[in-house]
């Protein structure tokens, strides 16, 4: 079968207009980005849902770094998943971005075994907090 080619926000296109604005943009690998759009074959690895389809034929989801480059997390494969856009802002704006996080990271860590101290160091760093005490990561069992 012909493989459609995956698109994240950052391959869009520049509006024609553009305003100025004053902030802090890291640069990111397009490499891990479309590696990472291929591993997830055009679904959310979040949700599971499918991205939508865009006039172009391929098909669209949001790269999401689990843990932030503000934060100092790595441009890595094992950092970085393919969700839809829903999800994506859950991720960084809903009441269990927390639990969001922490399974994202089992799936990560599912993924790249050899990425595991690493994902822990940055977990045990990580500046995401929420209004309630979230459960500790651990290997077994399921958040609520």
């Amino acid at each position: 079968p012909i493989e459609l080619p995956f698109t994240d926000q950052f391959s869009l296109p520049e509006p024609q207009e553009r305003l100025s604005t004053i902030g802090a943009a890291y640069p990111r690998s397009p490499e891990v980005r479309q590696s990472v759009l291929r591993r997830a074959k055009g679904r959310c690895e979040h949700c599971g849902g499918p991205g939508f389809a865009m006039d172009n034929g391929s098909i669209f989801l949001e790269t999401h770094h689990v843990f932030p480059l503000s934060e100092r997390g790595p441009d890595v494969e094992w950092n970085v998943v393919a969700i839809c856009p829903n999800d994506h802002r859950r991720a960084h704006f809903g009441n269990d971005r927390v639990v969001m996080k922490d399974d994202l990271v089992r799936q990560l860590l599912a993924m790249y075994p050899n990425a595991e101290n690493a994902l822990r160091e940055l977990l045990s760093a990580s500046a995401v907090t929420s209004p309630t005490e979230a459960q500790p990561l651990s290997d077994e069992g399921e958040h609520d």
